[in-house]
């Protein structure tokens, strides 16, 4: 039953973002097998057809905030932080940058 819920949060995910279907074709579902759940998920009440295009309900939308954290983020921003403290200034193309034995973090001898 887990392993469905986490195929419907990530369908209900992709619908939401407006992305590819790769992640279910990464489940293992066959595009007959997307189609019915795509199917199952309108007569429940999760998506709806509108204007050619299907759509989010708000009783997807709180079935996919509560079940989120079964699906792996994809966004790389949300996930990894910028290294701001090894950041170096924007220097010339014909410059060399040299820096000092004391910022090379990698060579402190370990304890």
């Amino acid at each position: 039953m887990s392993n469905q819920i986490k195929v419907i949060v990530a369908l209900l995910k992709i619908v939401e973002e407006g992305s590819s279907v790769r992640m279910l074709k990464h489940l293992k579902l066959s595009y007959t097998e997307i189609a019915d759940l795509i199917e199952q998920n309108i007569i429940n009440g999760n998506l709806v057809e509108k204007d050619a295009e299907i759509v989010l309900t708000e009783n997807g939308a709180s079935f996919l905030n509560e079940n989120r954290h079964l699906v792996k983020e994809t966004d790389k921003s949300k996930w990894i932080e910028p290294d701001y403290k090894n950041k170096i200034k924007k220097i010339a193309r014909d410059d060399v940058f040299l820096p000092s034995k004391k910022e090379l973090s990698f060579l402190k001898k370990l304890p």
